[in-house]
């Protein structure tokens, strides 16, 4: 292999490294707004393919459909599906605008044919992250004033890594039962709104399979006064995470 094919495959490899960090950082930076994260990454990916300037992409995902600048379907296809859970929710698809020798799939090379898998596979996983938002913005929606005329206090936190948990939303009821925003909850870990017993009856009810029996549970308020409370707990997992939904009542 003579210096100037390595240098040329040295080159392929970099642009391939360099459209897998560009697409890795506008997933990164995302708001969560579909349609445009899928055009800013149509946008780079042709500049991962061996001609660039012959190159348009066309990612589809359910009804949303993206495509590189100025983009036109060639009769040289290379293409990926994308899943999410296992199930097809899309395509993405690479085209070239005019002919080119034959190498290992038609025009394409095979590290081709790998990127492509490589950045369907980072387009699933912003779609799980998205799906995850958008299922917890739904449970906010319908929780958050579900108990607004009663006295139930509603906490909603996953559980990680070794037990640790971390908050995602309160109802109003449990801001002022605990003297505390919502904001300045969210990302806490649940313990430390616990009082005394809160640890042992937090654990027991998260591994007891009868998770909706009502057991008697000290809090801790804003100002360090203890709070009892009758406690339910529901547990669930939400798109692959293990998540838990405390209703309290004073």
């Amino acid at each position: 292999m003579d210096e100037n094919h390595l240098s040329k495959k040295l080159e392929e490899r970099i642009k391939e490294l360099n459209t897998l960090y560009r697409t890795s950082k506008i997933i990164t930076q995302s708001h969560g707004d579909l349609e445009d994260t899928l055009k800013r990454i149509a946008r780079v990916i042709p500049t991962g393919w061996q001609y660039p300037e012959i190159c348009t992409c066309r990612i589809t995902v359910g009804d949303v459909v993206a495509t590189s600048s100025r983009f036109k379907e060639g009769e040289w296809r290379q293409s990926e599906e994308i899943f999410l859970e296992g199930k097809s929710v899309g395509l993405l698809e690479v085209f070239y605008l005019a002919q080119r020798p034959e190498i290992d799939e038609g025009p394409f090379l095979l590290e081709e044919r790998n990127l492509i898998i490589e950045l369907t596979d980072r387009i699933s996983e912003f779609l799980k992250i998205l799906e995850s938002k958008n299922e917890l913005e739904y449970i906010q929606s319908k929780y958050r004033n579900l108990f607004g005329e009663k006295r139930e206090a509603i906490i909603y936190f996953g559980i990680g890594v070794g037990g640790q948990s971390s908050i995602y939303f309160c109802n109003r009821n449990a801001e002022e039962l605990l003297g505390l925003d919502c904001k300045d909850l969210i990302g806490s870990d649940v313990i430390g709104i616990l009082g005394d017993n809160g640890p042992e009856v937090l654990s027991s009810a998260l591994n007891d399979p009868c998770t909706q029996e009502k057991r008697e549970i000290v809090l801790r308020d804003r100002q360090g006064q203890e709070v009892t409370c009758t406690m339910e707990m529901n547990v669930f997992h939400l798109s692959g995470k293990k998540m838990a939904l405390m209703i309290l009542m004073p």
